[in-house]
Order: structure tokens, then sequence, then C-alpha cells
């Protein structure tokens, strides 16, 4: 039976990497059709790309495979260098495929306005998840820096202790 969940696994990272990664300018599409071959929604958010993560990190634990691991660490590079905010600290949300700014107005697929300065918990807290990941796959302790920044952040800017939230 563990063959069978190891070869839907592998089914699964096959479908991100090979359909759903932006191989010109990183990161996962938000969505593709079922076959992977037209991108329903080419922008890249900062929650699906923690999922991605998730996954990623959950077939190496399961295989072992220093491929995945690799994939793994250069993605949330990429991610550190293209979606965190080093100005006002943790991390913009929603991108054009391309990695541009959003125009003004539009919103992200989530519906929240898609500007670099609007954050929100729930986003920036699948960062902090996805940066324990790292460090539990990896043992490399700039991801528990990662993560002690980003919770601050949360804690400092995102989190209403009077109304909840």
């Amino acid at each position: 039976m563990c063959d069978e969940y190891i070869e839907a696994a592998e089914h699964g990272y096959r479908f991100l990497k090979e359909k759903m990664w932006d191989t010109d300018n990183g990161a996962f599409y938000w969505e593709v059709d079922a076959t992977g071959n037209e991108k329903l929604k080419p922008r890249k958010h900062l929650y699906g790309q923690s999922f991605a993560l998730y996954a990623i990190s959950e077939y190496f634990l399961a295989t072992g495979r220093q491929d995945v691991l690799d994939f793994a660490i250069r993605f949330f590079g990429l991610l550190e260098e293209k979606s965190h905010d080093k100005m006002y600290g943790g991390y913009i949300e929603f991108f054009n495929e391309d990695r541009t700014p959003v125009p003004a107005g539009e919103s992200s697929y989530m519906g929240a306005p898609a500007d670099s300065l609007t954050k929100v918990w729930w986003v920036e807290a699948e960062a902090v998840v996805s940066a324990l990941y790292m460090h539990r796959f990896s043992g490399d302790p700039q991801y528990l820096d990662i993560f002690q920044q980003t919770y601050d952040y949360i804690e400092k800017q995102l989190v209403d202790f009077e109304h909840g939230e």
C-alpha cells in the first residue's frame, strides 16, 4: 500500500513541477486546467506558494530524494528574494505572472486588495509555517530566523489584540 501512496505523491510532484511551475519567472501559477496545459490564473499568490512548498516538503520526507530537497531550497530562496518585503516586513502576497506588482485597484485571487502594502495575517502565517517546514527537513537554522522575524511581524503589525484577529 505504501508504494501506491508514493506513486500518487510522485504524480502530484511531477504535475506541480512540469505543469504548474513557471519556468520563465519562477513560482507556481495559481490555477491551471486539468491537463496543466492552460494557465487559468497565472498570477502568483503567497498563499498558494506556501501550500506548494508544504506538498514538496512532505514528498521529500516520504521519499528522501535529494533533488526534491534541492528544489524546495531553491524555491524558498526565490520566495525570500521576490516576496519578502524588505522595507516594511512580512511578505508581499500577490504578483503578476512576471513577478511585477499588480495594478492598483485590482484584487488578489483571495479577494484582498492587491497592493504591496496590504497584508493578511493568515497568508503571512502560511509563510511562517513554510519556514518551519524548511527547517524541519533541512535542519538549517536560517529558517528559524526567518520564522521568528515573520512571527514578530505578524504579532506587532497584524494581530488586533483589542478586537480579535
